[in-house]
């Protein structure tokens, strides 16, 4: 299977803190993995050097499209660059645009699809009264499939907070990405919605054929729905593996793990 993810000797440092120290790691296509570890063990740093909103030390990041016939590099590239090559994310502190609605929140996503000119916009042409059409009705459909379309009117910061959390995936959705970056997606929810979450993310998967990196503090979803688990610690990456050998890898459980290895 295609490795569409190659991160290659990832560093970052601020002054003498190595936030994240020689990473290497590959995510696989339509595989779910997730980074784990403790509070600052770099996973966000990581997730930031990915998506451009840090700029690495050193190190090589490089994606490969799903049918494309060669990877190519996106080590320092801008954040809008990095999501019109593919890749798309969430945060841990949600960030929406609050005074929007939940259907311009989707819209807004899909901005680097757009082709509609700014001329064409004010001479209203029939190209472009197309593509808003075409626009309205993908993200509409995306808050189906999200299960918030009950929200599409609303403003976003008047919905519950499990719904803004699911605005935020499909809004990162509507970039079209082949590769997911999710940060902490459970964050905040009770047992209920985690569950629910789960389903999610393998419709998602199943439905966009796309790839998921989540970063996760909640064992109990780590462990059921990734394929994959890549352990960091002071910034460096201890272990890898599927979940079974995760939970029985000694130097996990005394870095992170604790007695959720038993559970």
């Amino acid at each position: 299977m295609t490795d569409i993810l190659s991160v290659t000797g990832l560093a970052l440092h601020f002054g003498g803190i190595h936030a994240v120290d020689e990473v290497s790691f590959t995510v696989r296509e339509k595989e779910i993995a997730a980074l784990i570890g403790p509070n600052g063990a770099g996973k966000t740093s990581v997730f930031n050097c990915v998506s451009g909103l840090y700029q690495p030390t050193h190190g090589i990041i490089s994606v490969h499209r799903p049918g494309d016939k060669e990877p190519k590099v996106i080590t320092r590239r801008t954040p809008d660059a990095i999501t019109r090559s593919g890749i798309a994310r969430t945060f841990q502190n949600i960030r929406l645009f609050g005074g929007m609605t939940a259907l311009e929140n989707v819209m807004i996503g899909m901005d680097g699809h757009m082709r509609g000119t700014i001329a064409g916009a004010v001479l209203g042409s029939p190209h472009v009264r197309r593509e808003e059409k075409a626009v309205l009705e993908e993200s509409y459909r995306l808050l189906v499939e999200i299960g918030i379309e009950r929200y599409c009117n609303e403003a976003a910061k008047n919905l519950p907070y499990g719904a803004q959390r699911r605005l935020e995936i499909a809004r990162a959705l509507a970039a079209k990405p082949f590769l997911l970056l999710l940060d902490e997606p459970a964050a905040g929810m009770n047992p209920q919605e985690t569950r629910e979450l789960d389903d999610l993310i393998l419709c998602i998967r199943e439905r966009h054929g796309l790839a998921v990196l989540l970063i996760e503090h909640d064992m109990n979803l780590v462990m059921r729905l990734s394929e994959r688990i890549l352990v960091m610690d002071y910034g460096r990456i201890i272990a890898e593996g599927r979940p079974e050998e995760i939970r029985h890898n000694r130097g996990v459980i005394e870095a992170y793990l604790g007695e959720a290895a038993d559970a």
